[in-house]
């Protein structure tokens, strides 16, 4: 007997017991199936351009117990800080040259450091990322991240906020929240439980100060919490979404 099968084998009350056949597929998972969040190359290579058609987490991962924890509900949340990080190199360790930056695959292709091809077009030449919230979330295009310092060069200090035009957009945009010019709504419905939630729909707003004004703003530099705030105008239409691992998803 080999050793293999004789470590399968165990002596109870004087019967052997054979531990069997370990081939045995695995049970379906049970539960709801969320759709692909991300969708990824095979195996992502910042030197490889390739089509990001295999979903980053398997339907199994994807498969859980929705809970109706309440009954719907509509919440709405209020920008209260944003910027425009500039694109990362490889702060993780990730791959090498593999930079991060917010942003969507929107070509449905992750190029990568960027093809070198003589006929490459302009998705496979710009550089892809990987997303800065969203590990799993590859083929990122933002071209905009990388010009961030190039455009922050060309201001006139005089027209930034604090006088440096070094962090100037970022800054810009801060003082639009903080002075009530840029109150973005993001309302929420249709919400059963804040962990997974199979359907849910999501309206922007441009926002406003009740009766005009300036909003309050927290010791942070964001908006401070529990004031409230007037719809001005819908932006675009309402889009379905999900909430997967406590995470909005459209």
């Amino acid at each position: 007997m080999d050793r293999t099968k004789l470590a399968c084998i165990l002596l109870a009350g004087g019967m052997l017991l054979g531990c069997g056949d370990d081939t045995t597929d695995p049970p379906d998972p049970t539960g709801t199936t969320f759709p692909p969040r991300d969708e990824n190359c095979a195996a992502p290579d910042p030197s490889m351009v390739c089509t990001t058609d295999t979903p980053a987490r398997s339907e199994a991962d994807r498969t859980v117990e929705v809970p109706m924890t309440f009954e719907d509900r509509t919440i709405a949340f209020v920008l209260s800080t944003a910027s425009l990080p500039e694109a990362t190199s490889d702060p993780d360790g990730d791959g090498p040259g593999r930079g991060q930056a917010v942003g969507f695959n929107v070509d449905g292709i992750d190029s990568g450091n960027g093809s070198s091809a003589a006929d490459a077009n302009c998705e496979e030449f710009n550089t892809d990322y990987q997303a800065l919230t969203d590990p799993q979330h590859f083929g990122v295009d933002n071209a905009l991240q990388g010009l961030v310092g190039t455009i922050e060069g060309l201001l006139d200090a005089m027209d930034c906020p604090g006088g440096t035009t070094d962090g100037c957009l970022d800054a810009t945009l801060q003082q639009q929240i903080a002075e009530g010019s840029l109150i973005l709504l993001i309302e929420v419905a249709g919400i059963n439980d804040f962990d997974y939630d199979t359907s849910v729909s999501v309206q922007m707003h441009l926002g406003a100060v009740p009766g005009g004004g300036m909003p309050m703003v927290g010791s942070g530099g964001g908006l401070e919490g529990g004031q409230a705030f007037d719809s001005m105008m819908m932006l675009g239409p309402a889009v379905d979404g999900d909430i997967f691992n406590g995470r909005l998803g459209v």
